[in-house]
């Protein structure tokens, strides 16, 4: 399996998403969308305030990290690792 690979510009903005040589729809999330209507070619941008259920509905559909965004521009990413810390309540700190 390739990578994902965003291409983001100065701005912070999404410019385009590939995972070798695909290149990969980008869908903005909308709170009330369908989940399970997700294509698993797609990267899913989201409002970093989205609900830890739907995010991670999110990825367990797409296999695809998650993008968090702010006023449109990309804020963060959410991969398995950084669900996984977050669900052990490790708030993304790294142990000693």
């Amino acid at each position: 399996m390739f990578p994902t690979r965003l291409i983001v510009d100065d701005n912070g903005e999404l410019q385009g998403a590939m995972r070798g040589l695909q290149t990969l729809e980008i869908i903005q999330w909308q709170e009330k969308g369908e989940i399970s209507s997700l294509s698993k070619d797609a990267v899913v941008m989201a409002n970093a305030d989205i609900s830890m259920r739907n995010a991670l509905e999110i990825r367990y559909q797409t296999g695809l990290p998650l993008l968090l965004t702010d006023n449109e521009k990309v804020v963060g990413v959410l991969s398995d690792n950084d669900f996984y810390h977050a669900l052990l309540g490790k708030h993304f700190s790294h142990a000693a």
